[in-house]
Order: structure tokens, then sequence, then C-alpha cells
């Protein structure tokens, strides 16, 4: 993603009306780092295409009603629950917990949630649950995201885990190694 950025403030693309003023093809090759590169720059498009309605400017968003932009944002093509709650949490300061796979597989892994639940579903969980604030959604999320990437991985590194302790994962990892020695 930093290599991306650092391609777009090159050209001097960071500016949304710079961006928008510029064909998908253009983009893509400046994004490339990002993977999926040609299918980003078409939904960047799309999304800079919902933000001209509001002038590119973020001071219109603050404006609007969570509810009625994230609506807004996820009838953009390309843009799903994450993207749009991503958008609101970090762009627009709009209390929302993001939802993404690193979240999910800690939860579920900590007994949680059990895996089959809808990004509403658990979004909802950490609306009842997490008392915080925008910065600390925000926080948690990052938080998250940095346990899910260096630690929780998809195969976890459990003995570094702060968690490890209260993970149903992490015991029952133990009790299939205790059988497959005693077998």
């Amino acid at each position: 993603m930093e290599t991306a950025i650092a391609q777009l403030k090159e050209k001097r693309l960071l500016a949304p009306r710079a961006l928008d003023a510029i064909p998908a093809p253009r983009i893509a090759p400046l994004i490339r780092s990002t993977g999926y590169y040609n299918q980003k720059a078409i939904k960047l498009k799309n999304f800079l295409a919902w933000f001209a309605g509001y002038r590119y400017s973020f001071a219109r968003l603050h404006g609007v009603d969570t509810e009625r932009l994230r609506r807004e944002l996820l009838a953009v093509s390309g843009i799903g629950p994450e993207t749009a709650d991503s958008i609101l949490l970090y762009a627009l300061g709009r209390k929302l917990f993001v939802v993404d796979a690193y979240t999910v597989r800690l939860l579920g892994r900590l007994g949680i949630i059990g895996g089959g639940e809808s990004y509403h579903d658990v979004q909802g969980l950490f609306h009842r649950r997490f008392r915080g604030g925008v910065g600390e959604y925000n926080e948690f999320h990052a938080l998250i995201v940095n346990h899910g990437k260096y630690v929780c991985r998809t195969r976890p590194r459990c003995a570094e885990c702060c968690l490890s302790r209260r993970c149903l994962a992490y015991h029952q990892q133990g009790a299939d190694a205790a059988h497959a020695v005693a077998g």
C-alpha cells in the first residue's frame, strides 16, 4: 500500500480531483503493488465518481448522516461493508467498527463467535459491548489487524500470543498435540 501511495504522490495524484481526471488504465500501473490493480483502479474511479457528487469535499460529507453515507457507499460498485466502514471510521471519524478477516479469525479462535456470523452480526457485537469512542474504535481495530498479521496468523504463533490463556484454539491445539503423542 505504501508503495502505491508513494507512486500516486510522485505523480501528484493524491488529490481526489487530480486522480479522477485520469482514466483507470493510467491509474492501474501506479497501484500495481496492491495486487488486483486493474480492478482496484476501476473501483477507485467508481468511488471518485460518487465523491464528485459531494464536490470532493470532506466538509460536505461531515454534514451527512452516517447511515445515509453508508448506504450510498455500499451502492458504489466495488465497495463492500468493510471498505465503507473503513472510509467512515478512518476518513470521516464515524463510530463504526470495521470487521475484517483478522477480526473474524481472532474472535473465532477465542470462541467469541462461531464462524458463521454475518458482517452485521459481528459488528453489532462490538457496538453493543465496546463503549469506546471513535479514537478507541480506530485503535482497537488497528491492534486487531497488527495482532492478526504478526501473531494470530493463518498459521498462528501461539507461543507469542498474549491471549493464549483465553484462546480456545490454543487449548484445542494443545489437546490435539497431546492426543497425537499418546496415540
